[in-house]
């Protein structure tokens, strides 16, 4: 079985505009992303998909492969699937360009959710949220599981909602944006059109939610803690060096 690891970055972020150049701890995001998603045994390969010839042109600086995809994406899984349309691959993993503190063991989780039963379209993670700031940011997307391990909705919002008067137990789930496709569905899912609730969430994942395909989402205990906005750069430049304690 081959897997390829796909890096899909573009400079235009809305929320912070050239992050994957932006430094943190001697390196570039990208640099940081690039070189977690390597040390993971399960990938066969890793390239970096971008539209933008100044972060190719430094990631190939740093002995990455890249990819230049067109502009027009309506996501970043739409850039995976250009960027291995032509290639080799059995399994296919979109890798969010901002994950900085990315963990081989979640790419692995993917995977393994994936291939878990025939049935999966997607494999993805998720881990506990630690508290009810993180769980009101809309930057840190939830979602809510059956009791197989599927997911039943992505959203920005606090999901699960509940209500003040009820004992409270269900579980506070943030996700991780690592997806693991079969390369036939990844190419499947490039060609249908974003449903009404990916365009109001903004959340690509659920164009397969919607389509009645099943993401299977591994409880990992591994934070998730992405990129989003230049007031990030602090909380990650102290789990970095929490790292190298």
């Amino acid at each position: 079985m081959i897997t390829i690891g796909v890096i899909q970055v573009r400079y235009d972020s809305s929320r912070f505009r050239g992050k994957a150049l932006f430094r943190i701890a001697g390196k570039t995001v990208i640099q940081h992303v690039y070189e977690r998603a390597c040390c993971c045994d399960m990938l066969d390969r890793v390239i970096v998909a971008t539209d933008d010839n100044r972060i190719a042109k430094h990631a190939m600086a740093f002995g990455a492969e890249c990819f230049i995809s067109r502009k027009k994406h309506t996501c970043g899984t739409e850039r995976v699937a250009e960027a291995v349309r032509r290639k080799k691959a059995d399994v296919v993993v979109n890798i969010q360009g901002d994950e900085v503190l990315l963990r081989p063991e979640v790419i692995e989780a993917a995977v393994n959710s994936l291939l878990s039963t025939e049935d999966i379209s997607c494999g993805t993670a998720c881990h506990e949220i630690e508290s009810f700031d993180e769980f009101e940011n809309e930057d840190f997307v939830k979602v809510v599981l059956d009791k197989q391990g599927c997911a039943l909705y992505f959203s920005r919002s606090p999901i699960p909602h509940f209500s003040s008067n009820r004992a409270f137990s269900a579980p506070l789930l943030g996700h991780i944006g690592v997806y693991a496709f079969r390369k036939d569905t990844l190419l499947r899912f490039a060609r249908m059109k974003p449903g009404v609730l990916e365009q109001a969430e903004s959340l690509e994942q659920l164009r397969l939610l919607e389509s009645g395909m099943k993401i299977k989402v591994s409880l990992t205990k591994f934070k998730n803690c992405s990129l989003n906005r230049k007031h990030d750069v602090p909380c990650i430049e102290k789990l970095l060096a929490a790292e190298r304690e």
